[in-house]
């Protein structure tokens, strides 16, 4: 490392230290060790995290934490806060930096900082740092220089896309005795301002819709940006949660969900059109096979509910000037038709609704499983 880039590495952790009680330093890719001392001399008492897939030829002691294994599948199971400086310096290809952005960069915080080493260097197999980092979607990020070889962003304070979430799970029924820890694990990957609205407010045994206009009343009582809602009976985790979160193509939409399977006898279920309503005031849909093949965000009429983000302003246009306790978001008008009749009281609004197809939402279907069981059905799922 150049002297002007472990000044920088000091420097950093200096200002980490200096404003925040408890400051988070991860340096990604470690070698001899260079990195890694640079930030501890900057922090002396900050949680300093090493990641490397060997750490054989690491020297000294710079009272790190030692992390072996690879940085992407770390920064997935990551749950030790916000990361305050992130310095990434592991895997040099395209794909193995676009792994590390996705993995850590929503464990950064408000005002922290991201450097990627070898950002500019004129040696050719280095050069993925700098196209996955100039191929990458910034939004919500500022770009401050490249000192040395160091590529410099810092995290804005304010929150970008989908912004601060309020979490909920609908109707929480006894047969899913593992509702509970399966939810505080999903939370697990969400960011501070995030809320968890499953309480008094949300009924925990009633059929559906009441349990989502539950949570809908919940959601109003916060001051998030966006409800996201994961239906009780469905296989979720945090990735699919951030991909969602942070895809550019998404914040467009006003509604937005994730597509998953075995449901309504479809490999993918997503409503192209309304064909037409039934007497019960139930639409009936049509399904196009080449829409429900295409991947990436789709801008539907309807979907499942399954996963959905649901920006405030969609829940706020349909309340009106109504009670919010007499405010029926969510109706069973027959044929299981509650998804489709939240999208078209969305689509009247003139909001935009969309299905994001670059997920794995799985319908876990009625079962009287307990944790270990769904554990088990976990493990024998691909992928």
């Amino acid at each position: 490392m150049e002297p002007v880039e472990r000044t920088w590495l000091r420097d950093a952790a200096a200002w980490a230290a200096e404003a925040h009680e408890e400051p988070v330093l991860v340096n990604i890719g470690v070698a001899l060790g260079a990195s890694v001392h640079c930030l501890r001399a900057g922090a002396p008492a900050a949680r300093l995290v090493a990641i490397d897939v060997d750490m054989g030829l690491f020297k000294g002691d710079a009272g790190a934490e030692m992390v072996t294994g690879a940085s992407a599948d770390v920064g997935w199971a990551w749950e030790g806060g916000p990361v305050h400086v992130l310095f990434v310096d592991g895997d040099h290809s395209r794909q193995g930096v676009e792994r590390d952005l996705a993995a850590w960069l929503p464990h950064v915080a408000p005002g922290g900082l991201v450097a990627f080493h070898d950002y500019r260097s004129p040696y050719s197999h280095t050069q993925g740092v700098a196209e996955a980092v100039d191929g990458w979607n910034w939004t919500g990020w500022t770009h401050e220089g490249v000192t040395g070889s160091v590529g410099i962003w810092r995290r804005d304070t304010e929150p970008v896309g989908f912004g601060r979430l309020g979490f909920g799970v609908a109707y929480f029924r006894p047969v899913y005795r593992f509702w509970q820890w399966w939810s505080e694990l999903l939370i697990a990957g969400f960011e501070p301002g995030d809320v968890f609205l499953n309480g008094e407010d949300v009924p925990a045994e009633v059929m559906i819709p009441r349990a989502h206009n539950g949570l809908v009343r919940a959601f109003l009582k916060t001051d998030c940006d966006t409800l996201l809602i994961l239906e009780d009976d469905h296989h979720a985790d945090q990735e699919v949660v951030r991909r969602m979160r942070y895809k550019p193509v998404n914040w467009g939409f006003d509604a937005v969900c994730a597509s998953y399977t075995n449901r309504r006898g479809t490999p993918f279920v997503v409503g192209s059109e309304y064909v037409k309503q039934n007497e019960d005031g139930s639409w009936r849909m049509r399904l196009d096979a080449w829409k429900v093949a295409k991947t990436g965000t789709q801008e539907v009429s309807c979907a499942a509910l399954g996963l959905a983000f649901v920006r405030r302003t969609v829940l706020e246009a349909m309340l009106g000037d109504r009670d919010p306790k007499r405010m029926d978001w969510f109706r069973i008008v027959g044929e299981n038709s509650q998804d489709i009749y939240f999208y078209r009281q969305a689509l009247e609004r003139g909001f935009r609704t969309g299905v994001d197809r670059d997920n794995w939402i799985r319908h876990v279907g009625q079962y009287d499983w307990g944790r270990e069981d769904f554990e088990q059905w976990l493990e024998s799922c691909d992928g």
